[in-house]
């Protein structure tokens, strides 16, 4: 979300699964996010808005995803 954080005892994985397929990217443990809300990929970063998500090593692979 682009402004608030959502607290919940749900996985991520189960987020994954109703999630719409090619959509979303997983790039850490802790985050799943919007491939058109992108901004910006730097390095082990991602660029939405004001917010820098990291990438987690085991994810990278995620990025090609987002340059598609």
């Amino acid at each position: 979300m682009e402004d608030k954080t959502i607290v919940t005892h749900q996985t991520l994985t189960s987020f994954e699964e109703v999630l719409p397929e090619g959509q979303f990217v997983k790039v850490h443990k802790t985050f799943i996010i919007a491939k058109d809300k992108t901004t910006l990929i730097e390095g082990n970063l991602i660029h939405i808005l004001q917010h820098k998500i990291p990438v987690e090593k085991m994810y990278k692979l995620n990025i090609n995803k987002l340059l598609k």
